[in-house]
Formats: structure tokens, sequence, C-alpha cells
């Protein structure tokens, strides 16, 4: 299973990136949208599309994270509210999960393969 799904979970959409982990480039196989849930259910719905033959997920939202598994507080998706997202999703989906903020996922995105790769902290 060398796959993993990143998830952009925002207001208005939700965006998924498959990435092949096998390249050494991680080739970014395929990105879909999908309008935002508007619960946990649908947020589930979504997902469960994506994780057949994958190692895991990777959640990026607009959201106050603790320990990258608890939503204390997401703005825009108050169902997410309180929820220790991580337990739910790796008992849901049957994989590992890795839920953060999305601008601390913006970072080490840049860090890994943007503007920042040449830096080992920003």
């Amino acid at each position: 299973m060398p796959r993993r799904v990143g998830v952009d979970l925002g207001g208005s959409w939700v965006r998924i990136g498959v990435l092949d982990t096998s390249r050494p480039d991680n080739t970014l196989e395929r990105v879909e949208r999908h309008p935002s849930p508007a619960s946990w259910d649908r947020f589930l719905e979504i997902l469960s599309h994506y994780g057949h033959d994958v190692e895991g997920f990777g959640i990026a939202a607009a959201a106050t994270i603790e320990e990258h598994a608890l939503v204390v507080k997401a703005p825009n998706l108050h169902w997410l509210d309180g929820r220790n997202a991580r337990r739910d999703l790796e008992a849901a989906l049957g994989k590992k999960v890795v839920v953060s903020n999305d601008m601390e996922a913006a970072a080490e995105g840049e860090i890994a393969r943007g503007v920042l790769k040449e830096y080992r902290w920003a």
C-alpha cells in the first residue's frame, strides 16, 4: 500500500490528494474537490472512497488541534468541535490518521517540498 491521502478540510471545500509514496518524489496521483461536509457522517462517507489501498490519512483543518488528534474548536466546522478526530477516524477507516492545523500542515509541506526545503525549521 504505497499511497497516502492528504485532506484539506475547509468550510467551503474539502480537497483530497492521493500520493504514491513508492516513487521518490511522492507523485501526486490525483486531486479531487468536494463541497465541505456538513456532518461527521458525510465526512466519513467522502473519506471512505479513498481508504481501500492506502497507508493512512493526513487531515488538515482550520481549527485549534491538540496532540494531532483532538479538535478543540473548528470555527467553520462546528461538528468537529471537541471530537478526537484521530481516534474516531482510525476506528472508522481502519487506517493511521494524523490531524493538523491547516497552517501547520502548509508549513510542513513547504519544508518538505517547497520554498523552505533548504531549511530544517520554520
